[in-house]
């Protein structure tokens, strides 16, 4: 995982999700961007989805050609292991945006407001996540 930068009180990483992610996640006190311009693998956008989950998780935006996807599919994943697993409610709040700026929608994630009473507002991270195989950690998008 690499850093980004610190704003608002609030570092900000960013992670390649073909790295093994699973212990480089926060346990809890963090926001999730996800990026992707390409339909994501399902199965690793599954997986991604339940760790977040079960590593605390207090609000998911997907970004990008398919941000309205990500965020279906994290709704989707949620009903799942409600209804179907007997998993206990899951309390996350999840936006996505397909025709957002990158900017706009990186600058919004300072601006969380639909965090859990429990936040620990002087600590929250920032994890930017991409789904697919280009790298935008240095802020940049390739206009297409």
């Amino acid at each position: 995982m690499k850093y980004i930068g610190k704003h608002m009180n609030r570092e900000t990483f960013y992670l390649e999700i073909k790295d093994d992610y699973r212990d480089k996640l926060p346990v809890s006190n963090w926001v999730c961007f996800a990026i992707a311009n390409e339909k994501p693998d399902k199965k690793v956008l599954s997986e991604f989805i339940r760790t977040s989950i079960n590593n605390d998780l207090f609000e998911f935006k997907g970004f990008g050609l398919y941000g309205e996807y990500l965020h279906t599919a994290f709704d989707m994943e949620m009903v799942k292991m409600e209804v179907d697993e007997g998993h206990s409610e899951i309390e996350i709040m999840t936006t996505g945006s397909n025709d957002t700026d990158f900017a706009n929608a990186f600058w919004e994630n300072y601006g969380a407001t639909c965090l859990p009473d429990r936040t620990d507002y002087d600590n929250i991270k920032i994890i930017c996540v991409n789904f697919d195989k280009k790298d935008y950690s240095m802020n940049h998008v390739d206009s297409d």
